[in-house]
């Protein structure tokens, strides 16, 4: 009997050792949870990456000339406050350069380093022009330079040689260049900075002609606005023998 139950409680303790080893082997889920921290890290690094991106703006520069056609191949240089970029911005057919950076405040100036354009076109690599507090475009205006003609002809539309023609600017009434007309009775004045001009005729030859344009005072012939070419119909006067 005692043997009986010395055998039935080593039963019981080998069954419960058994059981014990049992449950130690069983998985453990507490580490699943512990990934996600780790997804949802990843995620939020490239919505940062994003949100820096969207800071820059697209800035632009428009170069036109003095009659607002644009203007390509301008390369100009931007600065933002102390910091100049050194890659410039080329205008394209419609005139029209860009570049994005960030607006943080500082101002914003361009410069323009040269122009590859078909052309003589005048301009001060040292003028700087500066983006407006917050704007995102500049405009700027650079002069191409112009020959200007004076067409003579009778009131009959018979070209008139030799007769000596000269160019004054208007701002400062200063004598430019005096240029006798061809066998066309045209006068040629080239290379000129765009300007008001006006024209007389030379003393000697207003004696010998009279002028049928109509005229200001001290026989003045103006060029209309932003026009290159003039007109001049010319009569000869009658000499008396």
């Amino acid at each position: 009997m005692k043997k009986l139950t010395l055998l039935a409680l080593a039963c019981i303790l080998l069954s419960v050792l058994l059981l014990a080893s049992c449950g130690g082997n069983l998985p453990d889920d507490s580490g699943t949870p512990n990934s996600t921290p780790d997804s949802t890290t990843q995620d939020s690094g490239t919505a940062d990456s994003g949100t820096q991106n969207n800071n820059k703006t697209e800035i632009s520069i428009k170069v036109t000339d003095q009659l607002g056609n644009p203007v390509k191949d301008v390369y100009l240089q931007v600065c933002q406050g102390d910091m100049c970029f050194k890659a410039p911005v080329i205008t394209g057919e419609d005139g029209i350069g860009k570049m994005s950076l960030e607006l943080n405040g500082e101002a914003i100036k361009a410069t323009i380093l040269q122009v590859k354009a078909e052309g003589n076109y005048v301009f001060d690599k040292e003028e700087a022009f500066y983006f407006e507090s917050g704007a995102s475009s500049l405009e700027i205006e650079i002069s191409k330079k112009a020959t200007y003609t004076v067409n003579c002809k009778t009131e009959g539309g018979v070209a008139i040689e030799g007769v000596t023609i000269q160019l004054y600017n208007a701002e400062n009434n200063r004598l430019t260049s005096a240029v006798k007309t061809d066998a066309n009775g045209v006068a040629s004045f080239a290379d000129l900075t765009p300007a008001e001009y006006y024209v007389k005729l030379l003393p000697a030859d207003a004696e010998n002609y009279t002028v049928l344009n109509e005229t200001a005072e001290e026989g003045k012939y103006v060029f209309a606005d932003n026009a290159t070419s003039l007109d001049l119909s010319l009569e000869l006067k009658a000499v008396a023998y």
